[in-house]
């Protein structure tokens, strides 16, 4: 099932850090309220079933995140030098407007990249 995931929050020991110094430092880039990210989860049929439904009624997942070195993130392989471009214009962005880099922007990073 392919699905939007819409970053909410960050917490600790089930409490929200979000306005600690520490949440705030993991919100200036690309994890921050309201940031999304196409995703895939691999469901099931009924488990799919049940998700979409539970959407249309209006109720939001809300999932832990975990790392998993073994998994590749995104399209490209780690190593892919087309990463090193999109990271050096998230740089950029930061650097020269002291915000974070639209998906959409990032997005066409991304296009440009793989020219």
């Amino acid at each position: 099932m392919k699905m939007l995931l819409v970053f909410d929050d960050w917490r600790k020991n089930g409490k929200s850090i979000y306005r600690t110094e520490k949440g705030i430092e993991l919100s200036i880039h690309d994890f921050h309220s309201g940031a999304g990210f196409l995703a895939q989860i691999n469901l099931e049929k009924d488990q799919e079933d049940e998700m979409r439904e539970a959407l249309q009624e209006g109720c939001q997942p809300v999932f832990w995140g975990q790392v998993d070195d073994t998994m590749i993130e995104g399209t490209w392989p780690k190593n892919d030098i087309r990463r090193a471009f999109v990271a050096g214009t998230k740089w950029w962005e930061f650097h020269s407007t002291g915000a974070t880099m639209w998906q959409s922007d990032q997005r066409l990073a991304e296009i440009e990249a793989g020219r």
